[in-house]
C-alpha cells in the first residue's frame, strides 16, 4: 500500500495560498499523515522540467488554480492519461467529476489552514488513499484585523477594544485582500499599521474578498466598504476594480464614503531592486492591474509600497517557491505623510487653512503673453470667482481682484513671475512681486533634505545653491501675491536660468532629462511650508514632467520632491485624458476636470463671404444660360479667390473648401470654471458633439 500521498499544484495567480497549503501538509504530517506537497506559479525559478517529470512519474493529483487550462494542455493529457486525478476551474479537463470540483473549490475559496487540509485529504481520497476529510467549512468574507489585536467581524466593537487598548480613534481605513489575511500575507499592512500608529494616527484595517461570488455566499468588497464608515481617508491596497460595474451608469462603490481614498501600488513581477533600475517604474501588467483599473472607481495618488519577494520551500512536506509582497521602508513612510497632509487639510478650521494656486507659464513662447495659459480655460476669471467662492465658505480670502483682467494686472504691475529678457531680478524687487526672499541658511536646509542622488544631478547641472537665476543679494526669490491666507504664484521656469535667452542658459533645449533649478526647488518647498492643498491651474504646467520614473516614483524623483506631502488639485481639461493621466499618477493630483469652450461653426467673412455670394451669382447665371455674365463672374471669381489665396480654376472645388471653412468649428472664447453655457452657446456646443457619429 502507498504510504505518501504526493499532491502537485500549480497557482496562476499570486501564490500566496501556497504557503498556508504547505503549512497544512507540514501539519497533517504531524498528526501522522504522510503527504508530500510540490508546488509553483507561472513565475516561480525552479527546475520545471524536472518538476513536469515529478508529476507525471511520482505525483497522485495534480491542482490547477485560476489560468488558462489551454496553456496546459500538454500537461493535463499527460496525467489524464497516466490515471493521474487533475483538477482545473473546467470539469471537461479534470478527471473528477463536476460535484468533485465543486466541492474542492468550496475547500479551496473559503481558505484557511483547517480547510486547506481537508482539501488534501479530500484530493488523496480521490486518489484511493484512506483519508476522512472533514466538509468545508466557511471563514468570514470580511472583517478587521490588527496586527495586536486579531480579527474582529463588527466594527462597533473593534472600535471600542482599539480605543480601550491603544488610545486612538480610527482615521484611517486599509482594504486588502481576503486571501493576504488567510495565508499570513501581511507584511505590508503590518508595517502600514506600524508606521501610522506610531505617528499618532488610528487604523481600521479590513479585508474583502475583492469579487462577488454568488455561488459561495460571498458578497464581494461592498460588505467590506461598509466597514470603513466613518474614517476620513482610505488606502486602498487591492487591484483591479473594487466592484464590478458599469462606470457610465453606475456610481462609484466609494462614493458612499466620501474620503479621499489612497491607492497603494504592490509590483506583483519584480523585486525592489528590479524596480529602482528600471526609470520606467512599474510594470506594465502591475499598471494595468493596480493603477489604471481602480482609476475607474475614483482612487488617487496611485502611490507603491510594495515589491515582489520569492520564497522557496525545500522541506520533506513541502518543496517549490511562492511570491509575497515585501514593504518598501521609505514608500510606506512617504505615504505617510501625504496621509498626514490630507488629516490636517481636513482637520485645520477653514478660516486657517492656506491655499497657494500655481498659474502655469512658458516665457519661451510668448514673455509674459502665457501667464496663467490654460488649453481653453480662462484660468485668471476661474481663480478669482473659486477666490471669492472660498471667502464665501470661510476662507481668510483678503483683496480680491475685481475680475481675471484685474488679476494679470496685478501679476504684471508687480512682476510677480520669473525674471526673463527685460525682466530682471532687480526689476521684480522693486515692483514688490516677491513673496518671500530664501536665505542661504534656509534653502541649504531644504535642498539637504533631497535625496543624495536628486542632489548631485542638480548641482551637475546648476552649480552649487543659490545658483545663477532669480537670485538677489545671495537669497533666491519666491514670487507671487497674498491675498490673505490664499497665494497666486506663476510657475517657475523648468529648465533655464537668468534673464538672458539662449542656448547656455537655457540647458532643457540640449537635455530633457535635466533637473529642474535651484530657483524651482526653492519656490516648491516654499509652497509646501506654506500651504494646506495646493491646486495647479489649468493645461498644462512643468510638474508632472520633471525627471523621474513613469507611474510608480521613488524618493529621488522630481515630481514627488516638488509636491512634497501636500494634498493637490489639478484643474485640467476634460479633453485631455492621457496627459491628465499623467498628472495623476506622477504627481499625485486628484483632477477637478473641466468643460472645452463652446464650439460654434467659424462662418464667412470679408472676401470669403464675397466669394461665397459671387459663386452663387456664377451658378444662377450659367442654370439660366446668361454666358455674358457667367464669363464677367468668372473673372471676378477668380481675382477675389486669389486675394483670399484661395486660388483654383475648378469653381466646384473652391465651393467645397468654402463650405469646409463655414461648418469648420472653432472655440467661442474661453471657459469659465463652474460656468456652464447658456442659450445660443449651449445649443452651438450641442451642435458641436452631435454633428459626429458616436
Amino acid at each position: 500500500m502507498r504510504k505518501t500521498f504526493k499532491l502537485g499544484a500549480i497557482v496562476t495567480y499570486g501564490g500566496g495560498a501556497i504557503k498556508t497549503l504547505t503549512e497544512a501538509a507540514g501539519e497533517l504530517r504531524e498528526e501522522g499523515i504522510e503527504v508530500q506537497v510540490r508546488t509553483a506559479t507561472p513565475s516561480s525559478d525552479l527546475d520545471w522540467e524536472g518538476f513536469f517529470r515529478w508529476l507525471a512519474e511520482e505525483a497522485d493529483a495534480f491542482f490547477l488554480l485560476g489560468g488558462n487550462p489551454e496553456e496546459y494542455d500538454g500537461l493535463l493529457k499527460t496525467l489524464s492519461a497516466r490515471q493521474k486525478v487533475v483538477v482545473t476551474k473546467e470539469p471537461g479537463r479534470s478527471t473528477v467529476s463536476p460535484e468533485h470540483v465543486v466541492k474542492l473549490e468550496r475547500y479551496y475559496k473559503y481558505g484557511g489552514k483547517e480547510n486547506l487540509k481537508n482539501f488534501i485529504l479530500y484530493l488523496g481520497k480521490l486518489a484511493g488513499f484512506d483519508f476522512r476529510p472533514g466538509e468545508p467549512e466557511e471563514v468570514p468574507w470580511q472583517g478587521i484585523y490588527h496586527p495586536k489585536l486579531g480579527v474582529f467581524e463588527e466594527p462597533g466593537r473593534y472600535k471600542r477594544e482599539y480605543e480601550k487598548r491603544l488610545g486612538l480613534r480610527p482615521e484611517v481605513g486599509l482594504l486588502f485582500y481576503r486571501s493576504y489575511w488567510l495565508d499570513g500575507n501581511l507584511a505590508l499592512v503590518d508595517a502600514l499599521v506600524g508606521e501610522l500608529e506610531g505617528r499618532g494616527i488610528g487604523v481600521i484595517p479590513v479585508f474583502g474578498q475583492g469579487t462577488e461570488d454568488k455561488k459561495l455566499g460571498s458578497p464581494g468588497n461592498r460588505e467590506a466598504l461598509k466597514l470603513l464608515e466613518g474614517v476620513e481617508v482610505v488606502v486602498n491596497l487591492q487591484s483591479f476594480s473594487l466592484v464590478p460595474r458599469n462606470p457610465a451608469q453606475e456610481e462609484s462603490p466609494l462614493s458612499p464614503l466620501n474620503v479621499p481614498v489612497l491607492q497603494g501600488l504592490k509590483e506583483y513581477y519584480r523585486t525592489e531592486e528590479e524596480w529602482r533600475e528600471d526609470p520606467k517604474g512599474i510594470s506594465p501588467l502591475s499598471q494595468v492591474m493596480c493603477v489604471a483599473q481602480p482609476e475607474f472607481d475614483g482612487t488617487i495618488e496611485p502611490l507603491l509600497l510594495a515589491a515582489r519577494k520569492d520564497v522557496r520551500l525545500e522541506g520533506a512536506s513541502a518543496y517549490g517557491s511562492y511570491q509575497v509582497y515585501a514593504p518598501i521602508p521609505d514608500r510606506i513612510r512617504y505615504l505617510a505623510d501625504r496621509i498626514e497632509g490630507w488629516l490636517r487639510l481636513k482637520q485645520v478650521p477653514r478660516e486657517k487653512r492656506r491655499v497657494t494656486f500655481v498659474l502655469h507659464n512658458s516665457p519661451c513662447k510668448g514673455l509674459e503673453a502665457t501667464v496663467g495659459r490654460g488649453a481653453g480655460l480662462d484660468t485668471l476669471e476661474s481663480v478669482v470667482r473659486i477666490m471669492r467662492q472660498l471667502r464665501e465658505a470661510g476662507y481668510k480670502v483678503e483683496g480680491v481682484p475685481e475680475d481675471g483682467k484685474a488679476l494679470i494686472d496685478m501679476i504684471r504691475e508687480k512682476k510677480a513671475i520669473s525674471e526673463f529678457r527685460w525682466t530682471t531680478a532687480d526689476e521684480i524687487v522693486r515692483r514688490g512681486g516677491v513673496l518671500e526672499f530664501v536665505g542661504r541658511e534656509k534653502y541649504e536646509r531644504w535642498f539637504s533634505s533631497l535625496p543624495e542622488e536628486s542632489r548631485r544631478k542638480v548641482l551637475e547641472a546648476w552649480g552649487e545653491p543659490p545658483g545663477e537665476g532669480m537670485v538677489y543679494e545671495g537669497q533666491i526669490l519666491v514670487t507671487g501675491l497674498r491675498f490673505g491666507n490664499v497665494k497666486i504664484i506663476v510657475q517657475p521656469k523648468r529648465g533655464c536660468y537668468g534673464a538672458r535667452c539662449d542656448g547656455r542658459v537655457c540647458k532643457i533645449l540640449h537635455d530633457p532629462e535635466v533637473p529642474p533649478p535651484h530657483h524651482w526647488i526653492a519656490t516648491y518647498k516654499w509652497i509646501q511650508e506654506n500651504s494646506d492643498v495646493i491646486v495647479h491651474v489649468g493645461t498644462h504646467g512643468y510638474l508632472e514632467f520633471l525627471p523621474g520614473k513613469g507611474v510608480g516614483l521613488s524618493e529621488e524623483d522630481f515630481p514627488e520632491i516638488s509636491i512634497g506631502n501636500k494634498p493637490h488639485f489639478y484643474i485640467y481639461t476634460v479633453k485631455n485624458p492621457m496627459e491628465g493621466a499623467i498628472a495623476k499618477r506622477r504627481s499625485y493630483a486628484t483632477l477637478v476636470d473641466h468643460m472645452i469652450p463652446v464650439m460654434t461653426p467659424s462662418g464667412l467673412y470679408d472676401e470669403l463671404e464675397d466669394l461665397d455670394e459671387l459663386l452663387r451669382q456664377y451658378e444662377d447665371a450659367r442654370s439660366m444660360g446668361e454666358e455674358a455674365r457667367a464669363k464677367v463672374l468668372e473673372e471676378e471669381i477668380s481675382k477675389l479667390a486669389e486675394r483670399a489665396h484661395l486660388e483654383d480654376d475648378d469653381f466646384r472645388r473652391l465651393h467645397e473648401k468654402l463650405a469646409q471653412i463655414r461648418e469648420t468649428t472653432i472655440p467661442y472664447g474661453l471657459h469659465i470654471l463652474s460656468c456652464p453655457p447658456e442659450g445660443e452657446a449651449l445649443v452651438d456646443l450641442i451642435v458641436s458633439v452631435l454633428r459626429f457619429d458616436g
